[in-house]
């Protein structure tokens, strides 16, 4: 089990939670995460007692939103891309999703899992 304790490396002295244990399943190591910052944002979820599915559906949503801009732009997305993320990435991630035929409620969480991670970041001062 994964202990949400421990002091992140791009913020020192800021800890997710004190002594958090992880349900089996939802450690941020439990598949990769693509999006900077994703594993402490999922942790941060956690913390605030979010379901396991929940916590998994974000993850594969924010890697889904990883994989797209990796296509759109040609590059990995990083800590530098952040502030650039804008509304026509956005529509263009969903309108992607639309294509492939997704269900309404699946494209509708996957815009909620972005904007959760990124309402996240920016109040953690990364954005």
């Amino acid at each position: 089990m994964f202990q949400a304790d421990t002091p992140t490396p791009s913020h020192p002295g800021k800890s997710p939670g004190d002594h958090a244990t992880l349900p089996e399943g939802t450690e941020p190591g439990a598949s990769a995460i693509l999006v900077p910052h994703g594993d402490l944002f999922l942790r941060h979820l956690v913390l605030r007692r979010h379901s396991p599915h929940t916590i998994a559906a974000y993850r594969r949503d924010l890697n889904h939103f990883a994989a797209f801009w990796r296509d759109r732009h040609q590059r990995v997305l990083t800590d530098a891309d952040l502030p650039v993320i804008d509304k026509e990435d956005m529509r263009a991630f969903m309108g992607m999703a639309h294509r492939t035929g997704l269900a309404r409620s699946t494209q509708q969480r996957r815009i909620a899992s972005i904007r959760a991670w990124y309402h996240f970041l920016e109040r953690e001062g990364w954005v």
